[in-house]
């Protein structure tokens, strides 16, 4: 499907990109390079701030030929035409997430194109696993105020306006049916991972400080993730009292929540388990996936998933994975099948969990998860995703009227 020179420009609109680390922002960044390197013209318009920083990133980029226009969060919220936006050329515009500054304007705006038959762009809502997420997770006035103001005036436009939605998990199509969004509009394409899961021999080029971490770790449960409550370390703290004293914990992700991690801390010291539970920091590349094949078990116990990136990595290097119910990770992991699913606060049954694994319990079971992880997971490289969503983009272009 070919489609003209000039339509093939997509411009992204998300409160934080490059070099914020999550799950949105990583999906962003991979398909994105790649989408580049396939002729795509790829501008992402976003905050100068970073999680726990305002104003501090400058204010344009360029990384692996993605221009990147940042403003302060006020003029991104509030002055949406300051951000640089072509509203009146042809391509995409996607708009990740729907916060509603400055989402529900970019909505309207289109709306009022539309009607005028002015609107020239395909707008395309890519969710993320934001849309109307849990006062349980989020106990905020603002974030009630978010959930009325999305699943009202937010519902409405995208079923007016919208072209298509990426979603990454049959969750979060769900989730947007049941909030009354067209289910016609919504395509999932999942998230994916990098080339280096899948260079298991390079084992070699390893710095040799990789391979003294994790023989100075022994014995590690390993969960991967940026610090941030939604995660829930807490559940794995809890459990480490029930299981061998011998294991250890090891948590692998960037610090975004400095409170939440000295709660963390204090749960540590509370059940004097200092010497048993490391930070270690933000780890990429070839020593991430060599810190996953070596971990025991590999646990993902968060209240709220849309996705589960790391989890898919971790599925990669034929990890057996324990996760949580009720998240977009059962989309990933069958309980009993491929690892195992328990409630997310229930570190007694987390225990029970990990203890069957440790005692192979059943060795020929969980051999078959952890090569059934990694035939599930193979051939999901960003560059496959990416060229999945670029015919996504190119269906919709080629179908304008």
């Amino acid at each position: 499907m070919n489609i003209l020179a000039d339509k093939k420009k997509i411009q992204i609109i998300t409160e934080y990109f490059y070099p914020v680390v999550g799950g949105m922002e990583l999906n962003i960044l991979n398909t994105s390079k790649h989408l580049v390197e396939d002729g795509w013209n790829v501008a992402v318009f976003t905050t100068k701030n970073n999680r726990d920083q305002k104003n501090v990133l400058k204010d344009r980029a360029k990384i692996y030929g993605i221009v990147v226009k940042r403003k302060p969060y006020f003029s991104y919220a509030y002055s949406p035409f300051s951000l640089g936006v072509n509203y009146h050329s042809s391509g995409v515009i996607c708009l990740a997430n729907l916060s509603v500054r400055p989402g529900i304007f970019v909505l309207l705006y289109a709306l009022f194109l539309k009607i005028f038959g002015w609107k020239k762009f395909i707008l395309i809502f890519s969710s993320h696993g934001q849309f109307g997420q849990s006062l349980k997770v989020h106990p905020s006035i603002e974030f009630f105020l978010k959930s009325i103001i999305e699943k009202t005036i937010g519902v409405f436009l995208i079923n007016s306006v919208v072209d298509g939605i990426h979603a990454v998990s049959e969750t979060e199509k769900n989730k947007l049916i049941k909030a009354g969004i067209k289910s016609i509009l919504i395509t999932v394409i999942k998230n994916g991972v990098d080339e280096d899961a899948y260079k298991y021999e390079q084992e070699q080029f390893l710095k040799p400080e990789t391979k003294d971490l994790v023989k100075n770790l022994g014995d590690y449960i390993l969960q991967v993730g940026r610090i941030e409550r939604i995660k829930n370390f807490e559940s794995v703290v809890k459990a480490l009292p029930h299981i061998d004293a011998k294991i250890n914990f090891a948590i692998l992700g960037p610090d975004e929540n400095r409170k939440y991690k000295n709660e963390i801390l204090a749960l540590v010291d509370e059940l004097n388990l200092g010497h048993r539970v490391h930070f270690l920091g933000s780890v990429t590349g070839l020593a991430k996936y060599y810190l996953m094949r070596r971990a025991k078990i590999v646990t993902q116990m968060s209240i709220s998933e849309g996705f589960g990136s790391t989890l898919y990595e971790a599925m990669t290097q034929g990890c057996v994975c324990i996760v949580s119910k009720n998240t977009a990770l059962e989309e990933l992991i069958k309980d009993g099948v491929n690892g195992f699913c328990v409630p997310a606060t229930d570190y007694l049954k987390l225990a029970e969990k990990i203890n069957f694994i440790l005692e192979k319990s059943d060795k020929n079971l969980l051999t078959k998860m952890g090569n059934a992880n990694i035939t599930l997971t193979k051939d999901k490289s960003w560059r496959n995703i990416a060229t999945e969503l670029s015919r996504f983009y190119i269906g919709y272009l080629n179908s304008e009227k």
